[in-house]
């Protein structure tokens, strides 16, 4: 059986995984706005569409 001390890191290796995910998964739609803004290639609902599945990609890894 695992001590308490190995059972907390590995919850804090997870924990920090899923914090690095969440950063990358915001940083790439910021980086694809950004690039969208700067083409003006923008028509209002895909950004509307790409921002709810990227919040919906968020709430699943936090709520797991």
């Amino acid at each position: 059986m695992e001590s308490e001390r190995e059972l907390m890191l590995e919850d804090a290796h997870s924990i920090s995984e899923g914090l690095w995910r969440i950063a990358h998964l915001g940083q790439d739609a910021a980086d694809s706005l950004d690039v969208r803004i700067d083409e003006e290639d923008l028509d209002g609902l895909a950004e509307a569409v790409e921002v709810r599945e990227a919040l919906e990609r968020l709430q699943a890894i936090s709520s797991r």
